[in-house]
């Protein structure tokens, strides 16, 4: 009786063994590792402009406090984004708790001013978007458009301009990526297609969009990284910074 007892231990042992192993790898075995966000730029060239003002040569603004690091546009460093969207989001870093941004932009063909929107920032020390209003005219596709930031810590006061500034253009889905889009099940998927056909503002701000929603999930935190420190993006000093809400538009 005592070895019949032995052997149902052994054997209850060797399967709850064999289980374990099943359920957890093996230490050092090699699992499949997520893939790199990578950002694929349009080969557009360097349309000019700044990301940040500190920059732009356009002195300090007296009337803020000093920060380390000055207001700067989440965008490549070619300063040329593209975008599927008729009014995009702007997406930008302000280092001040309060104050008005103002935002225009322009047809980069014509000079023509195509929207002209101020918002009032009362929470600021993060990053923020700023949508173009609906009021606004759309976007038309395979035309540049040149934006220009202007702030001031004083919502009473005009804002001045902080020589931030960039192109954004929209352009049309070609069939093959409308293929690829409508296949992908996930928003993670997505973004990655975004990504890949360099499509900047669907990229920065669908990934945002998903952060917000899980801001405990890890490996979105890593495409974050992913992105900003991309070589064709080098925004990795901003990682870290919070995203913070903001802000509703008044067109002028």
């Amino acid at each position: 009786m005592s070895k019949i007892i032995g052997y149902i231990s052994l054997l209850t042992l060797t399967l709850f063994l064999g289980d374990r192993y099943l359920i957890y790898p093996v230490a050092g075995q090699n699992l499949p590792t997520k893939e790199p966000l990578q950002f694929k730029p349009p080969n557009n060239g360097a349309p000019g402009g700044n990301r940040s003002g500190s920059s732009g040569n356009t002195g300090s603004r007296p009337i803020c406090p000093t920060v380390e690091k000055d207001i700067t546009a989440l965008i490549p460093k070619t300063n040329w984004a593209n975008t599927l969207a008729e009014r995009p989001t702007f997406w930008f870093y302000i280092p001040y708790e309060r104050g008005r941004l103002k935002l225009i932009l322009k047809d980069e063909g014509k000079s023509t001013i195509v929207a002209r929107v101020n918002y009032e920032v009362n929470k600021g020390g993060g990053i923020m978007g700023f949508p173009i209003p609906e009021t606004s005219p759309a976007l038309e596709v395979n035309r540049a458009y040149r934006w220009q930031v202007s702030f001031s810590c004083e919502p009473n006061i005009e804002p001045s301009f902080t020589g931030v500034q960039g192109v954004v253009e929209r352009v049309a889905k070609n069939e093959a990526f409308k293929t690829k889009l409508t296949s992908t099940t996930t928003i993670q998927g997505q973004i990655n297609l975004y990504a890949n056909q360099g499509l900047w503002h669907e990229t920065i701000s669908t990934l945002i969009q998903l952060r917000r929603s899980k801001p405990t999930e890890q490996e979105l935190k890593q495409d974050w990284s992913d992105l900003l420190s991309n070589t064709h993006v080098e925004l990795a000093g901003f990682i870290s910074e919070p995203l913070v809400e903001c802000c509703n538009p008044i067109p002028e």
